[in-house]
């Protein structure tokens, strides 16, 4: 810190400085029926590409988000986790 002596310690700081954040990106999810109703084939090409071919619901992401939650991340930092039934053309992203 700053005195009129100069110098005296360094500054203390209360929280850690920022750290990369790690990220949960979902496939698609058909959440609103009026929207699946007017474009059903949007699912059904998605569908087709996953290894599991079944349509995602918002519980495939618990597991996920459990991992990211729970200590056995502490030396994870910044990545970007997709959860996706094993898309086919996900590489391509």
């Amino acid at each position: 810190m700053l005195s009129t002596r100069g110098v005296t310690s360094p500054p203390s700081y209360t929280t850690p400085p920022p750290s990369p954040l790690d990220t949960l990106t979902p496939d698609y999810i058909p959440h609103d029926e009026e929207y699946a109703a007017q474009q059903p084939h949007v699912d059904e090409i998605i569908t087709s590409r996953r290894a599991f071919q079944r349509t995602m619901v918002p519980e495939d992401m618990v597991g996920t988000l459990i991992y990211l939650l729970s200590p056995l991340l502490s030396f994870v930092t910044g990545q970007n986790i997709w959860v996706n039934a094993a898309d086919r053309d996900s590489t391509r992203r």
